[in-house]
């Protein structure tokens, strides 16, 4: 079966992946050749939907559904006018994604359901975290530690943006899948941040709290049930003296955390998505292999290694997937024997959180040797 997935940039890494782990063959849409997961396509439609409508018609022909791995409004809003003459499904909700991509929209949806959202600045106290309204991600966020920071931001910034309480307690996601009011909430990842506020490590495994799993699921549900939602969605929140806050909502299909949940439990949200769709299944069951998993991205430079965001994966664009990758289960990488600077999405896979810290470590290890480096770096937002 081919699939047509739209936009080459993280979320078209994840996607391409996990489609190629169900079988099916990869049809990627980029305007842009150069993107990062150009690569990992067994075919590659550069085409710009937005003015090359018929182009775009013609070149999915044959796929069998469309999967939106983009957050480019322009790119989204072509697609969804396209819908009728597009014979495929299209496995993206617009309406949820409307909200989920607006923080403004989505704390208002979080005040009016209920939801455990976190406190809003002037009623919270310093320190504070500033963050844009529709951007996702890292980019453009801020801390302010007093007044003067704050304004010093502020002062910077030409659009009004979500200033709230800084908490520093664990993170964790999870993502969600609803179709045709069926819910199905599916597995817990704790997330660990760099320096600038990026994403740069995912864990799973069984040993997670029970608890956590459990009030993750919860809210997933009334918030997929208030939506309502018709498709994939991810929910990030952080656990404050035991309590848990939602950080955010993102109707469309996530990086990272569906590639670290595919290793850990053999769900894996493509396939998912597709058989839902396609009619093929109408329950989610999880495999449930109870393998813990370590997925993090590392730089590596001619002095050092450094655990880095996603973004440095944003940054290239000949990747390919590499097995065994210095003691890694496998890498998402654009390493060569004659590459100097590099960098990698390394993944690893065991049968218990120690046993994965050790071949993660193992692995680290062996880098820093092979290539005769003396630094490793690994910065957090605590630095």
């Amino acid at each position: 079966m081919k699939v047509a997935v739209v936009g080459g940039g993280l979320q078209g890494i994840e996607v391409a992946y996990l489609a190629h782990k169900a079988g099916y063959d990869v049809l990627l849409v980029d305007k842009k050749r150069d993107v990062p997961a150009a690569n990992l396509a067994d075919q590659f439609l550069v085409c710009n939907i937005v003015e090359e409508k018929e182009k775009f018609l013609e070149g999915i022909k044959g796929a069998a559904l469309i999967l939106p791995a983009t957050e480019d409004n322009d790119a989204l809003n072509a697609l969804e006018e396209l819908n009728l003459q597009i014979n495929q499904p299209i496995l993206f909700d617009w309406q949820s994604y409307q909200i989920s991509s607006s923080k403004e929209e989505s704390k208002r949806f979080f005040t009016k359901k209920g939801v455990p959202k976190i406190k809003d600045w002037p009623e919270a106290n310093f320190p504070l975290i500033i963050k844009p309204s529709q951007a996702s991600g890292s980019k453009g966020v801020y801390k302010a530690t007093n007044l003067e920071e704050l304004n010093n931001v502020l002062a910077t910034l030409d659009k009004t943006p979500i200033i709230e309480k800084y908490l520093t307690g664990p993170s964790y996601s999870m993502e969600v899948v609803a179709y045709k009011g069926k819910i199905f909430p599916l597995a817990v990842t704790y997330l660990d941040f760099d320096e600038l506020f990026d994403c740069k490590r995912v864990i799973y495994s069984s040993d997670l709290d029970n608890k956590i799993e459990k009030q993750l699921a919860d809210i997933c549900t009334v918030i997929a049930c208030e939506l309502p939602l018709e498709g994939i969605m991810d929910l990030e929140v952080i656990v404050e003296q035991g309590e848990v806050k939602v950080l955010e909502i993102d109707a469309r299909f996530p990086s990272q955390t569906p590639i670290t949940v595919f290793y850990g439990t053999g769900l894996n949200m493509v396939e998912i998505m597709a058989d839902l769709y396609l009619g093929n299944i109408t329950e989610v069951n999880s495999p449930n292999l109870g393998k813990s998993v370590i997925y993090e991205h590392i730089k590596v430079t001619d002095e050092k290694i450094k655990i880095c965001g996603e973004h440095i994966i944003s940054e290239v664009n000949n990747l390919e997937v590499i097995a065994d990758f210095f003691g890694a289960t496998e890498a998402i990488t654009n390493y060569s024997s004659t590459t100097g600077e590099w960098v990698a999405t390394l993944i690893f896979v065991a049968d218990s959180l120690a046993e994965v810290f050790r071949a993660r470590n193992g692995a680290l290890t062996k880098i820093l040797n092979q290539f005769s480096l003396d630094k490793f770096s690994d910065p957090t937002i605590f630095d």
